[in-house]
């Protein structure tokens, strides 16, 4: 579609079926993840916030620097070291340890208990939303994506 002579994708949002604990990717979401191959890839589920997961697949310097903010977490400390910064303290938990698989002609994410655990709705969820967004396929359960869109574009555009 053009709108003002842009070209507008409308495949960068879908949604995908939950079988399991597994989710198929569209083609144009495996490409945007940078998954071919015949091997399975060892990914990592960033968590955005409770219910959006971005899928990493590669290394990347942010990503270093969240692996040093979880090493300054878990080092050894006084037994009232942190207890003020509950949200610091989980930084651990930001990175959850997923894989994607080649299946039939596609991808599939394993989707850990972790990441199902941490959406209000994970247990139920019979599918997800997959969202590119900074060049990054996002996971969005559907409770946290509602919630996300409550806000009225209006609030987001200049």
């Amino acid at each position: 579609m053009v709108i003002a002579g842009k070209w507008i994708s409308q495949n960068n949002f879908a949604r995908a079926d939950l079988v399991g604990d597994r989710v198929r990717l569209p083609p144009r979401f495996a490409k945007q993840a940078h998954l071919e191959g015949p091997d399975r890839v060892d990914c990592l589920l960033l968590v955005l916030k409770a219910g959006c997961y971005r899928l990493v697949t590669e290394e990347t310097t942010e990503l270093s620097s969240i692996f040093t903010k979880i090493e300054e977490t878990i080092a050894p400390a006084e037994l009232l070291d942190g207890s003020d910064s509950p949200e610091r303290n989980a930084i651990p938990a930001r990175l959850i340890p997923c894989r994607a698989s080649p299946h039939l002609s596609g991808w599939r994410i394993h989707v850990p208990k972790e990441a199902k655990g941490l959406a209000t709705d994970g247990a139920e969820a019979k599918f997800v939303f997959l969202v590119i967004s900074a060049g990054y396929v996002d996971l969005w359960f559907p409770d946290a994506l509602r919630q996300a869109v409550t806000v009225p574009i209006s609030d987001l555009l200049p």
